[in-house]
């Protein structure tokens, strides 16, 4: 939750002056939300991806191929790909919902700097 209030406040920059996004309550509090429960699903997603790929490399190490499971493990790491793009494609557009044009080239751009570099959660 800490990481999230922090990502937020970078996010908006108060008080920045013409460049400051100026949301109003309401667009602050979907926002907020919006990056807390995506930055949620995406850990659970990368979560899963991760798994998937282990077992991929764990198949590959053994010198005796089972393929038809290599194929299987191949499909579940790209399926978690899938997933994890189609979990930001769905932020997008939820994100263009909250604000106007104006307004959304500047949060957009904080916003993925923010996901490329989320806070250290054990720095508070």
């Amino acid at each position: 939750m800490i990481a999230s209030l922090v990502l937020l406040a970078g996010l908006c920059n108060v008080g920045q002056g013409t460049s400051a996004l100026q949301l109003t309550d309401e667009q602050l509090a979907k926002v907020r939300n919006l990056l807390k429960s995506h930055q949620d699903e995406q850990a659970r997603l990368k979560a899963d991806l991760d798994k998937a790929q282990q077992k991929l490399a764990d198949l590959y190490a053994h010198y005796q191929l089972d393929d038809a499971e290599a194929k299987k493990a191949q499909q579940d790491v790209l399926s978690s790909q899938q997933k994890l793009l189609q979990s930001y494609h769905a932020m997008q557009k939820e994100l263009r919902s909250i604000v106007g044009p104006e307004r959304f080239q500047i949060l957009s751009r904080r916003v993925d700097q923010a996901l490329r570099n989320p806070p250290d959660p054990k720095k508070k």
